[in-house]
């Protein structure tokens, strides 16, 4: 009989190819994943030495700013700049009141990182362990262009738990503090997160009440209060405790969010509230800034419209006619405005604009007609800091908001609390002096 012969091994090199095959398809996968994932710390690492190249020059702007206030007070006046020898005071004024003079360079001309005839960017140094805490710069980071701006279209600041108030002097460009007659106050934005949705409120007939606090619940958007302080030229403290007519020296309103919108009684809070405090035609004769003064009488809450999920900035916005002082035209130099957080949640950032007419428009100034803008602008209440860095060929921008804070003019933030069921009583002395010179 003839033997039969078979061939061996078929099955063996087709689970050997499919294998290698699978393999090779599981490394590439690796590879590709690692190669990506190297890519994106890359430029995770490049968009953050950017940003850190920004904020270098947000700091060096804020040196900048303390180096002009430090002329300032001793007097110096703006002169032209040299085109060589070291950056004097009288230069410092003149590169800060003139931005347009060195434009992107203003900073480092204020702080002699570049020459007087120089532009350009500024380099960052970087310094590692490695090389024995020496110099380098293997990013290419730099600041490239820094801009100081203290003439701004408002006042945009932030409240919460920790700083839940903040004291705003006016100081106007081109115009004097006896021209407003209103402002907006704007707050909570996008980034604070949800709009009106979750606003609460108590609404009973024409009364307004606050919110009521319950376990972990927060009132979204927050209330908010602001208080003015005004004087005329001459004035006495006994004014700060009364109204006369029209015209007072200082009043609170308190502005609670409601997704309700109605006119009532003269008050209307529509899309584009306004709250008129000087006129009779408010809900009652206790609401506005005027009335606050008056001990017999309930300083209630303003209703202001915020509508749900409105396509805005800010959440809510509201204009508030100022009354004027008692005793005469209102002072340059004691115009404020106190905005506080009662509930100390949740945080929230806020605009203030200050404007010409009794109802302050809702455009912004820069959108506004020139024939009827009633915008006025803000000169030296902050400054605003415009920074670009680089990391190779990534750049990243940051705007800054620096207070123009009077040191001299001090603000208590806290009230002393004592609480019911601590037990704890507080023990007060007063001291008196003689008056000086006595």
């Amino acid at each position: 009989m003839q033997k039969i012969h078979t061939k061996t091994g078929a099955a063996s090199f087709y689970i050997v190819a499919f294998t290698t095959l699978l393999l090779s398809v599981i490394v590439v996968g690796f590879v590709t994943i690692i190669l990506s994932e190297m890519a994106r710390t890359a430029n995770n690492d490049l968009s953050q030495s950017a940003y850190d190249s920004a904020l270098a020059g947000v700091e060096d702007a804020k040196a900048a700013i303390l180096n002009y206030q430090s002329c300032i007070e001793q007097d110096y006046t703006a002169e032209v700049p040299s085109s060589t020898g070291p950056v004097t005071c009288p230069e410092i004024i003149y590169y800060m009141e003139h931005p347009e003079y060195s434009g992107c360079d203003t900073v480092a001309h204020i702080l002699s990182r570049i020459g007087k005839d120089e532009s350009g960017e500024v380099l960052v140094e970087e310094t590692t362990k490695s090389n024995g805490g020496g110099a380098k710069n293997n990013m290419q980071q730099a600041y490239t262009c820094v801009k100081i701006n203290s003439i701004l279209d408002d006042y945009r600041s932030n409240l919460t738990s920790a700083t839940s108030s903040r004291v705003i002097q006016i100081h106007l460009e081109n115009a004097s503090v006896k021209n407003v007659k209103s402002i907006r106050l704007s707050w909570y934005s996008n980034k604070d997160g949800n709009t009106a949705t979750k606003t609460l409120f108590s609404d009973s007939g024409a009364n307004l009440l606050f919110p009521e606090l319950k376990s972990n619940v927060i009132p979204v958007p927050p209330v908010i209060s602001i208080q003015m302080l005004q004087t005329a030229d001459n004035f006495t403290l006994e004014q700060f405790e009364q109204s006369s007519g029209n015209t007072t020296n200082r009043g609170t309103l308190f502005l609670v969010p409601t997704t309700i919108q109605k006119t009532e009684g003269g008050h209307d809070n529509s899309n584009s509230s306004h709250i008129d405090v000087t006129s009779d035609n408010a809900i009652t004769a206790s609401e506005g800034f005027v009335k606050s003064n008056d001990k017999t009488v309930k300083n209630v809450p303003y209703a202001v419209y915020c509508p749900e999920n409105a396509n805005t900035e800010f959440a809510c916005s509201v204009s508030i006619e100022i009354p004027k002082p008692v005793g005469g035209e209102r002072n340059e130099d004691t115009f404020l405005f106190i905005v506080s957080l009662p509930y100390q949640k949740p945080d929230t950032d806020f605009a203030l604009e200050v404007c010409s007419d009794e109802v302050c428009s809702t455009e912004s100034f820069s959108a506004q007609d020139e024939a009827t803008n009633d915008k006025i602008q803000l000169r030296n209440v902050q400054t605003s800091i415009d920074s670009t860095g680089r990391a190779n060929d990534l750049y990243r921008r940051v705007e800054a908001r620096v207070e123009q804070t009077d040191i001299y003019f001090p603000y208590p933030e806290f009230a002393i609390q004592l609480l019911k069921s601590s037990g704890v009583s507080l023990d007060k002395n007063i001291i008196t002096t003689r008056e000086y010179g006595e």
